[in-house]
């Protein structure tokens, strides 16, 4: 899954990864997850557990942020603004806040990925081989 910047706001791509090289996360009674190798940056099964909420947070960021900027459009559609005045004041401090949201998303995006794996289920049984 990806973002993509449209005019409307972004858009989540679901597509395949471009490496399927992972670590895997388990834990017993809980859910068997991975995240891509470049990404996981710690072997420890609460990393996986951020990792996660983060990326629900950034669709929740980003989904809200589509939401905004239709709303804006809808609100300019058609209209003119007088220069100096309070409606084009009001209009140009959306407009900052939603730059301002797009480079939270931008950067979340970056130190995400570009991809996550769904988990695999809830681990109940854990062997180690050698």
């Amino acid at each position: 899954m990806h973002v993509v910047d449209t005019e409307e706001g972004f858009s989540l791509i679901i597509d395949s990864p471009t490496s399927w090289d992972s670590i895997a996360y388990i834990e017993v009674g809980k859910e068997y997850g991975l995240i891509p190798l470049a990404e996981a940056e710690s072997l420890l099964y609460s990393f996986y557990e951020e990792y996660m909420q983060k990326w629900q947070e950034y669709e929740e960021l980003v989904s809200e942020y589509n939401a905004e900027v239709i709303q804006y459009n809808e609100e300019i559609s058609e209209k003119i603004y007088i220069e100096g005045s309070p409606e084009l004041a009001a209009i140009e401090a959306w407009e900052g806040r939603l730059e301002e949201k797009t480079e939270v998303i931008d950067e979340l995006g970056e130190e995400l990925g570009d991809y996550w794996f769904e988990p695999l289920g809830i681990v109940k049984e854990m062997y180690i081989h050698w």
